[in-house]
């Protein structure tokens, strides 16, 4: 069973580098401030996304977050009913 930051990684890793670029700038929009985002990796990403929205928020900020970049073929395949938390 994967975590949720395991989850949360493999989604990233599944975006190209302009779709991830777009991303993070959709996560500026929601609080996570811009200089912690601009050297980040995937990992820093998820690191950073799951300290602000703890729990599910994360999670369901990515789904959002899949949505505006046409990733829903991402949003379909997560198999977040089955998540452990972090």
């Amino acid at each position: 069973m994967a975590t949720l930051r395991e989850e949360l990684l493999n989604i990233l890793l599944d975006l190209s580098e302009d779709q991830f670029k777009l991303f993070k700038f959709h996560l500026r929009d929601n609080g996570i401030p811009r200089a912690n985002l601009e050297k980040a990796d995937r990992l820093d990403t998820v690191e950073l996304m799951i300290n602000k929205y703890p729990d599910r928020g994360a999670l369901e900020l990515t789904l959002m977050i899949l949505k505006k970049i046409s990733r829903n073929d991402l949003r379909q395949g997560c198999k977040h009913e089955n998540l452990r938390y972090i």
